[in-house]
């Protein structure tokens, strides 16, 4: 693979992650709104029953992954365009 096709492949994945943070920010902000309400069973009921912790753990170390990953790939990079100066 090129280094403009890996390139390309990391901003597909960065673009990724981005909008699973989306996800994540929206699904917060909906608990949020929920949790001005007289009762939190709404909330309680999403992050429990609904799988919002796992959910959200399980979303997280995706994105956690990811960037350690794109992280590699820079560094790699960096290092290789180090060495042929």
């Amino acid at each position: 693979m090129t280094a403009e096709e890996r390139f390309s492949q990391a901003r597909i994945v960065l673009d990724d992650i981005q909008s699973r943070l989306g996800l994540i920010e929206n699904y917060l902000s909906c608990l949020k709104l929920q949790s001005k309400q007289p009762t939190k069973d709404l909330v309680l009921y999403s992050l429990l029953h609904e799988q919002g912790f796992e959910n959200m753990l399980d979303i997280l170390s995706k994105i956690q992954d990811d960037l350690c990953l794109q992280n590699n790939f820079l560094v790699d990079y960096c290092e290789s365009m180090e060495v042929s100066e």
